[in-house]
Formats: C-alpha cells, sequence, structure tokens
C-alpha cells in the first residue's frame, strides 16, 4: 500500500490492513517513484526504520502500527537506461497523443507520465523537443522497469492506490499486468481498479437519466431542487466546491459590454491539475484546449471572456496572463465575479473541459460545450459533448441556431446534481453522521489533514458501526464491483 499521507485514508488503510493481515497476507508500504536526490532516498529510509514521526509528513510509525512490515522505494535505477533510452527513441518523432497513449509490453504508462510533468513543472503543456522533457521521461521509464521487475519477483496481492493519475498510479498499472486486485483507498471512497476501468470515479459513465435507483442510491428531485438552490444562495456547499466554489464572489461590477448578442465564458482550469483523471479528452491538455479556443475566437464576431478557476495556483495565474496576453481579444474576468453575476449580466454560453460549471450554467438555461467525451455530465442531454475537435469547430460556426432552439431541463441537472453531488457528500465511513464528523473536525477538506479525523473516529464512532464498515469493506474487496456503494444510510 502506498505511504499515504492523508488522515482520513489512515482509517481506511488500517481496516484494509486488519482484513488483510486476518488473510495472511503481508503488508508492505512502498514511496511510488524514486527520490531525484540522495539526500531525500536516505531520508525516508532513515524516517522508516527510526522512531521519528510526526503523523503527516512522515507518517512511518502510523504504518508500522498497522503491521507494514517493510518501507520500500524504487532504487538502482541505472539498471534500466537501456531500456529507456530506447522507449525515448521510439516517441522523439511523435506526437502529444502518441506519447498519451504510449503502452509498454502492453501497460499503458504515456497518460500517467504526461500528467506527472505537467505536475512537476506546473506547466500547461509539454514539447517533446525540450531536454526537461527528454530528462524527466527517462526518469520516469525507469522507475516504471523497476516496478516492472518487484512485481516479476513478487508475488503481490493487492495494491492499493491514493490516485489513478500522476506517478501514484504506475504500481496500480503494472499490478494489474501481474494479476494483482488494484484499489484505490482515499478515504472518503474505495474503487476497484481493471483494465477496462483505469480510472476512479468514472461511475458516471453509468448514469441513466430519469432512473432514480442506481448504485443503491433513491434520487430524489425534490431534494435536489432544494440543495441545488441553497448552493447558488451560498448556504450550501458540495465536495466538489470545498477548495472554491464559482458561486462565491462580492464583485458585481458591470462586465458583460452587450447582454443581446452572444457572449462566450471560457472557464479555465487548473492547468497542470491531471487532465486525464477522467480519461482522456478531445485535447492533449487543457493549454491545448484554450489554444484551441483562443484561435478560433481570432475569426469569430461573439465577445469571448475568460474567468479563472476558483482553485488557481499562482503559477495557473501567470499561465492564465499569459493566455490573455497571447489572445487580447479576450477579455479577463476578475475572480471574485460570481458566475451567477456572469449569467444574469448576459453569458449565454460557457466552455468548459469537465468542469462543475457545467450543471451551474446549465440550470440558468445557458448553453454548456464540453471538451471531453470523459465529463461527469456526458450522459445527459442539458450539455452538448462533441465527438471531435471538428465537430466542437462546427458548434462554434452554428451557435445562433443552436441557441435559437436551445432549453435544458431543469429536471435533468437536478437529477445529475443528486446522483454525482449529493450521493459523493456521505462518506462511507460515516454514513448518516457524516455532517456531525465534517462538523467535528472544522469543514470538508480538513479530513486530510486534521489529526481530529483520528480523535473522532476513535472516540465518537461506534465499535458496531466500525465492525459494520470493515465488513463492508471486507465484501467489496472480494467482490468484482467498482466501487464501494449502497452505504448511504
Amino acid at each position: 500500500m502506498e505511504l499515504n499521507i492523508s488522515f482520513i485514508g489512515y482509517i481506511v488503510l488500517s481496516l484494509i490492513s486488519k482484513i488483510k493481515q486476518d488473510e495472511g497476507t503481508n503488508i508492505v508500504s512502498y514511496h511510488p517513484i524514486r527520490f531525484r536526490g540522495i539526500k531525500d532516498r536516505l531520508k525516508l529510509y532513515f524516517f522508516s526504520v527510526s522512531k521519528i514521526d510526526n503523523g503527516l509528513l512522515r507518517p512511518f510509525k502510523i504504518h508500522r502500527s498497522m503491521g507494514v512490515v517493510n518501507f520500500i522505494q524504487p532504487k538502482r535505477l541505472h539498471r534500466y537506461k537501456i531500456n529507456s533510452n530506447a522507449l525515448l527513441q521510439k516517441i522523439e518523432k511523435r506526437d502529444k497523443e502518441y506519447l498519451i497513449n504510449l503502452e509498454v509490453e502492453g501497460i499503458r504508462i504515456g497518460d500517467l507520465f504526461y500528467d506527472w510533468y505537467l505536475r512537476s513543472h506546473l506547466a500547461e503543456t509539454l514539447d517533446l523537443n525540450e531536454k526537461d522533457f527528454k530528462r524527466d521521461f527517462l526518469f520516469f521509464c525507469k522507475n516504471f522497469y523497476w516496478w516492472l521487475d518487484y512485481f516479476h519477483e513478487n508475488k503481490v496481492d493487492s495494491v492499493f492506490v491514493s490516485h489513478t493519475v500522476y506517478q501514484f498510479a504506475l504500481p496500480a498499472r503494472v499490478g494489474l499486468k501481474f494479476g494483482a486486485k488494484v484499489f484505490l483507498a482515499a478515504g472518503n471512497r474505495i474503487y476497484q481498479i481493471t483494465s477496462g476501468k483505469l480510472w476512479s470515479d468514472i461511475e458516471f459513465l453509468s448514469y441513466v437519466p430519469g432512473i432514480n435507483n442506481q448504485f443503491g442510491y433513491e434520487v430524489d428531485l425534490s431534494r435536489a431542487k432544494l440543495e441545488l438552490n441553497k448552493l447558488r444562495q451560498g448556504s450550501r456547499i458540495i465536495a466538489a466546491h470545498a477548495y472554491g466554489s464559482g458561486y462565491s464572489g462580492a464583485n458585481t461590477s458591470k462586465i458583460i459590454k452587450e447582454p443581446q448578442s452572444i457572449n462566450i465564458l471560457i472557464a479555465c482550469h487548473c492547468f497542470s491539475d491531471a487532465p486525464h483523471a477522467y480519461g482522456d479528452m478531445l485535447f492533449p491538455d487543457f493549454g491545448e484546449w484554450l489554444n484551441f479556443i483562443g484561435e478560433l475566437s481570432k475569426n469569430l464576431t461573439y465577445t469571448f471572456y475568460a474567468k479563472p478557476h476558483p482553485h488557481f495556483w499562482d503559477s495557473d495565474k501567470i499561465l492564465y496572463r499569459k493566455f490573455l496576453n497571447k489572445f487580447p481579444n479576450i477579455i479577463g474576468i476578475p475572480s471574485d465575479v460570481s458566475n451567477t453575476t456572469l449569467f444574469n449580466q448576459g453569458i449565454n454560453v460557457v466552455l468548459t473541459v469537465n468542469g462543475t460549471i457545467a450543471f451551474e450554467a446549465a440550470y440558468e438555461g445557458i448553453l454548456v460545450i464540453n471538451g471531453s467525451l470523459n465529463s461527469p455530465h456526458v450522459n445527459y442531454p442539458f450539455t452538448l459533448t462533441p465527438a471531435s475537435t471538428i465537430e466542437l469547430q462546427n458548434y462554434f460556426f452554428n451557435l445562433e441556431n443552436i441557441l435559437k432552439f436551445w432549453s435544458p431541463k431543469k429536471s435533468d441537472i437536478e437529477h445529475f446534481f443528486d446522483i454525482h453531488h449529493l450521493r459523493k457528500n456521505t462518506n462511507f465511513l460515516f454514513g448518516k453522521n457524516t455532517p456531525l464528523f465534517y462538523q467535528y473536525i472544522g469543514g470538508y477538506k480538513e479530513q486530510f489533514t486534521n489529526p481530529k479525523v483520528l480523535e473522532y473516529w476513535m472516540n465518537e464512532v461506534k465499535k458496531s458501526d466500525i465492525e459494520l464498515v470493515k465488513n463492508r469493506i471486507k465484501n467489496f474487496l472480494r467482490s468484482d464491483q467498482y466501487f464501494l456503494d449502497n452505504w448511504f444510510s
């Protein structure tokens, strides 16, 4: 299991460890990718064998308390130089799409490298000819080959990861090749990863609009309508808005100049935030999506606006300004202007790849055009999802006709909001007591870094409830289910 650094994750991993040890399985904690510097490698080794521990940044004591028998990290990477160089030569004259889909020995690793590289450099895209790219690609491939050897040499029953993207998913992808069961165990959810579903959180591909009972969950449109209106008014928080909401913002300045014309809002994404988290998009990354829109905007008479994502990092702000400088015809909007203000002033088209703004804008009757076939709302008719960049381009040249007949049904949006957002607001560890748990620790986002999480689990949760959760996890680990469901009451 990954050397997890999440307090809510510790609880789930401790339950899983007990289940696996009862089955006679040894527990090994790992760091998914080799540290570049010798100091960091030695530090990891030192804390793994010492008793110095702070519980979050160095969680070795907690992992040992779960019965971990060994801590490992990839090493001796120079052994894999020849194989890695051969892979580099294979992709040097290809393009980004080829890189993203790169498979080695039947294992797809290209998308993992792509997202890891963007996050490592806080970049919006990559260049296959840059020195940094070549250096990092070789480094990543050497780590991959180390894991390949590890699974060759050891019998691995199960792999537990915290993410199914970036470097974190390398052991998961390799583990699948060798027949290990692979799970994302992130504390507030558990998914079983398979060769057919390489990513977590994509059950939305199975959503059926209009069907109220799905995954053991009963959709309630009246409840959804009530909670959605609370969200719009700022008195309701959902997990997707825990770190920033497009509904917030006190700035009510006049932004939209011509309310009667076609006004298009580009809802920017955090550039390096795992563009392939749900699988493939129409573009290699968010930067390429923005550039495509920017180039199109030069030849259209519509008014284009762009707004930062509410959770922009400082690096994202720099890239955003760079985008606006490149396309001066696109008007930048201050981040403290709420989406509601923009909708009321005359925005009538919203562009996103897979953002939550899709259901927010659609609920106001606004046309939303996605940039991915793997958007959470893809099965619902309240947005448009082009199958290709050509179709996306055609939408732009036909906007006037589309807008004449565009009228999304509020019931579709309420159905989606309930099954996708309200369903996920319940943590499987706490069931109906989830609101009490969040209140105790100080809010949703506190569950990852606040040690009060452990305090609540040890002092406030009944032993009978803990046993119930443990049995549910045990049954799920033995099943073929995609995610742990039916825990909503």
